[in-house]
């Protein structure tokens, strides 16, 4: 699953990266991303599916809370995938 992500076809993450370049945001994307991606989706029964899945659940109510604030740069890493709200959480403090 980790290699689907890579793959220069995927639109996954260039499609994420697009909608934060939108709203006018820099992303910077941690080499553990994919792997950690990878090991939510592998936990679904639907297979490379539970890419998308696993992508837009985690970045639903981020996308949502980041009209309430101007950021320049978002970093996404490890932490990012495994808990988005608790980095939505430390944002606000």
């Amino acid at each position: 699953l980790c290699k689907i992500l890579q793959l220069e076809k995927s639109p996954l993450i260039p499609d994420l990266i697009e909608d934060f370049q939108e709203l006018g945001i820099i992303v910077e994307i941690d080499s553990d991303v994919y792997r950690a991606i990878a090991e939510l989706a592998v936990k679904s029964p639907v297979g490379a599916r539970a890419l998308a899945e696993v992508i837009n659940r985690t970045f639903k109510d981020y996308f949502f809370k980041l009209g309430e604030r101007k950021l320049d740069l978002i970093t996404i890493d490890r932490k990012f995938i495994e808990d988005p709200q608790g980095m939505i959480e430390d944002e606000n403090q």
